[in-house]
């Protein structure tokens, strides 16, 4: 089992159907750290050898479990409350993967339901170049990983086809964080509005089901960011 933390409940801007995705992957940036042993980043500072390195988010592959236990009509009048178990599951030369597992708590404290996971994976990094760097203390986090779950959305896509629907916008500068990089949470958001300008505009309008199937809200999605020099440039699918 892997450390387990409370999370706070989320906000009426956050909770929108369309949008727990975003919701999640930010539940899951405030607890990014339960993944190591004590619970404190090996990039928070204090290390004379951590100096100039943080991590990046390299991809997210978000699953909805059970919608439901967070969409439901009384959902702004109850107190839920919910948790993120998280397990360390990978440690590379440059990059560690996590796993967590999003419940919502019953009266007791316990988890009740389980609503979503998501496998993340980030990368070490210098702060000013955003070059990857190998990890520090790698030998040490190994001792505490698990085995990988398996996860049933694809964690890779080929080329964007030819007739793809495409729908370009700017990224706000209060989107991005202190790196200069837009925030992974956003990625969601950016694809969701994707979608929604897609359908407006008819694009799936030559088959009625997908059509419809287009406008439910998102059940699983996989962001990849592609690591650069200087820069992550995202490549929504």
């Amino acid at each position: 089992m892997g450390v387990f933390g409370s999370l706070r409940r989320p906000s009426y801007l956050e909770r929108q159907a369309n949008n727990l995705s975003q919701m999640i992957l930010m539940w899951v940036d405030e607890s990014f750290d339960l993944m190591f042993p004590g619970g404190e980043s090996l990039f928070g500072g204090g290390a004379a050898s951590l100096d100039g390195l943080t991590w990046v988010t390299g991809a997210n592959t978000v699953e909805i479990v059970d919608r439901a236990e967070v969409d439901s009509d009384t959902f702004y009048g109850e107190e839920l409350e919910f948790g993120i178990e998280v397990d360390l599951v990978h440690v590379g030369n440059t990059s560690f993967r996590g796993f967590f597992r999003i419940h919502r708590l019953g009266a007791d404290g316990a988890p009740a339901a389980l609503v979503a996971t998501v496998l993340s994976r980030a990368v070490c990094v210098e702060r000013t170049t955003l070059a990857p760097r190998p990890m520090p203390e790698r030998e040490r986090l190994l001792e505490h990983c698990v085995t990988e779950p398996a996860m049933t959305v694809a964690q890779s896509h080929g080329d964007r086809p030819a007739d793809a629907f495409l729908w370009t916008t700017a990224a706000r500068g209060t989107d991005c964080d202190g790196l200069g990089h837009l925030n992974n949470t956003k990625y969601a958001t950016y694809g969701q509005e994707a979608l929604e300008f897609a359908v407006a505009f008819g694009a799936f309008d030559a088959d009625p089901a997908v059509a419809a199937l287009a406008q439910q809200p998102i059940a699983s999605l996989h962001i990849d960011c592609k690591l650069a020099s200087s820069s992550i440039h995202p490549r929504l699918r």
